[in-house]
Formats: structure tokens, sequence, C-alpha cells
């Protein structure tokens, strides 16, 4: 658990290093909230924070299970 921890230190780090202060950025991407693409289901909490270091992608996310059986849109 503690290797977690490390890694969203170290993004955060990253982040405020470059000058953004990440917890005070706006969420959303192109209007939309990071959500789960099978489920439509918006995420919340610690996720969106470590979604949100990925913005400009895509507000669509899948699990890995999700992802591994083939989810087709």
């Amino acid at each position: 658990m503690s290797k977690v921890y490390e890694i969203v230190t170290e993004q955060i780090l990253e982040q405020l290093e470059q000058g953004v202060v990440p917890w005070s950025r706006p969420w959303k991407v192109d209007g939309l909230a990071p959500a789960n693409l099978a489920t439509g289901r918006a995420y919340r909490g610690i996720n969106v924070l470590l979604l949100g270091f990925r913005a400009g992608s895509t507000p669509w996310w899948l699990t890995f299970r999700q992802a591994v059986n083939g989810h087709r849109v």
C-alpha cells in the first residue's frame, strides 16, 4: 500500500513543480467529469484527482477487468 502513496505523492509533486496546484484545478474535460465508459457513472474521491493527472486525453475510463473483457462502445 505504501507504494501507492509514493506514486500519488510523486505525481502531486511533479504537478506542483510545474506550477499546477492539482486540487484547485477544474476536473472536467470538455465539460465532462471522468466517468466509467461501461457504466456511465462519474468517478468520485481520489479517482477524480488521479484521472485528472491524465486530463486532456479522454473523460472516459474503463477498469482493468472491463478492458480485458473487451468492452465495446
